[in-house]
């Protein structure tokens, strides 16, 4: 995490409907990533990986003429060629069919999405409804420490755009194939591929195009999701799935640290409302404030 984070709060955008779903029932609706808003933004991440492992394929010296007099493979590089090949084509395999797989629960990886912007016009037109949204502020420091308390599958993390970073990291999951094979003879695909597999996963779920830099998005991930915990909401135009995540601290509330109302035609008697509803909910010392960006889409 970045040092300028660390102190700072991250903010959700909603609706009046999920502003209330968070604060009835102290719990976030993690939406399975293939279902977000932005559908391609998961397979631009597995392209990318697919892209790497292409180009490292064609690196590998040919088998062709295995065999032959004059040729310089031993039977033992042989092997290892072969199972490199293998491990990035079970890979291909995955990225190209990851819509299938995430019916695996090992595979499955659910998203909440929040930013380090806290009032942001983009933000407000992408994420709220156009009679008014809300920009909940949750404290970073308190959030972090609760997930690493309560959940071994979870992670919040700040999502990368770099192309070079990117690359980097890419390469860092692959890295491990051109020489595992070499150290450990005894060694398969199938040894080495869960981990590689995993980090994929759960990774990429933090990749996003660059053009989407200046929402400066954190997310919440969570892996491994069983199918009797899964939910299903209505969707713009589909059905949703989801599942509830609960990061309360000792005082059985989420650390939310503030409210921003977002452009509303009532903006005071929204404020007004928001102050009431979190004092019958429990929650005290919540900043209160109305957006300053003026912004009408009523």
């Amino acid at each position: 995490m970045t040092t300028s984070t660390e102190l700072k709060p991250l903010y959700h955008y909603t609706s009046q409907k999920g502003l209330l779903g968070i604060l009835n029932d102290n719990k976030l609706w993690m939406t399975n990533i293939l279902f977000l808003n932005d559908s391609s933004e998961f397979t631009y991440s597995l392209n990318l990986v697919k892209s790497e492992v292409g180009k490292r394929e064609k690196l590998l010296p040919s088998l062709r003429g295995v065999g032959e007099v004059g040729t310089s493979i031993n039977v033992q590089e042989e092997s290892i060629i072969i199972k490199k090949n293998q491990t990035f084509q079970i890979i291909k395999e995955m990225c190209e069919s990851y819509s299938d797989i995430n019916e695996d629960r090992k595979f499955r990886s659910y998203v909440f999405s929040l930013s380090q912007r806290e009032d942001d016009l983009s933000q407000w037109r992408s994420y709220c409804p156009k009679e008014g949204g809300f920009s909940i502020g949750f404290d970073y420091m308190k959030l972090l420490s609760i997930i690493s308390k309560i959940s071994t599958t979870c992670t919040i993390e700040q999502c990368i755009y770099d192309p070079e970073k990117i690359q980097e990291l890419i390469g860092s999951f692959l890295d491990p194939i051109n020489t595992s094979f070499e150290s450990d003879k005894d060694l398969s695909p199938n040894m080495l591929l869960p981990k590689i597999l995993a980090n994929i996963i759960i990774n990429s779920s933090f990749i996003k195009d660059e053009s989407f830099k200046d929402e400066q998005e954190y997310r919440i991930v969570k892996h491994g999701i069983n199918t009797d915990k899964i939910n299903y909401c209505e969707g713009k135009s589909m059905i949703i799935p989801h599942v509830e995540f609960s990061p309360i601290g000792d005082d059985n509330k989420l650390p939310i640290s503030k409210i921003i109302i977002g452009p509303t035609p009532h903006p005071e008697l929204s404020k007004l409302s928001v102050h009431s509803l979190l004092k019958s909910k429990g929650y005290t010392g919540v900043e209160v404030e109305i957006s300053n960006i003026p912004y009408r889409s009523w």
